[in-house]
């Protein structure tokens, strides 16, 4: 397993984007690859690739998840329940090219969580594209990480609502 990995955390530099980190891990790759071939004898044939975002929604409980997921509309025939105390969802959708043919998944889960700083309830947003390279080479295996990224991009603007319905007027 090759894994890339970075977050952004309070006080420290501006989150990198992956447009930014992808060169270093391109780099990255092949100072690894190269170590196999010399160590090993053999070339690395990736076989499964990931790309992950992991996104925490903050002055959100995840009984408000249908404020901030779009689909999900909450709506009750009465106010007898009113808000979860707490909420979970995980969905799978199939990655499918302009000819229909399936490339992956895209893995998407809304848990609830706390915020470490200071142990505030958050809903934690992952999204996960997995599947496997067009081809076993470090180029294919490229590819499909940009469109792994592309997906998980287009995947998070699809399924959550408008920034403005997410937090309330007073900023939480």
């Amino acid at each position: 397993r090759f894994i890339r990995n970075w977050r952004k955390t309070e006080g420290g530099p501006d989150y990198p984007s992956y447009e930014k980190l992808r060169q270093s891990f391109v780099d990255d790759w092949e100072l690894f690859a190269q170590f196999v071939v010399e160590e090993i004898k053999s070339p690395v044939m990736p076989n499964q690739c990931e790309v992950t975002y992991v996104n925490i929604l903050e002055d959100m409980q995840s009984g408000q998840l249908p404020r901030v997921l779009a689909w999900v509309s909450g709506e009750c025939s009465d106010d007898y329940l009113g808000d979860p105390e707490d909420a979970e969802l995980t969905l799978r959708y199939i990655l499918k090219d302009e000819n229909d043919h399936a490339w992956g998944r895209l893995h998407i889960a809304a848990t609830p969580a706390f915020k470490a700083t200071n142990n505030k309830p958050v809903v934690r947003l992952n999204l996960t594209a997995r599947g496997a390279p067009f081809k076993k080479d470090a180029s294919s295996a490229l590819e499909w990480l940009d469109k792994g990224h592309e997906a998980v991009v287009r995947g998070f603007t699809s399924l959550t609502t408008k920034p403005s319905l997410i937090f309330s007027p007073q900023g939480g």
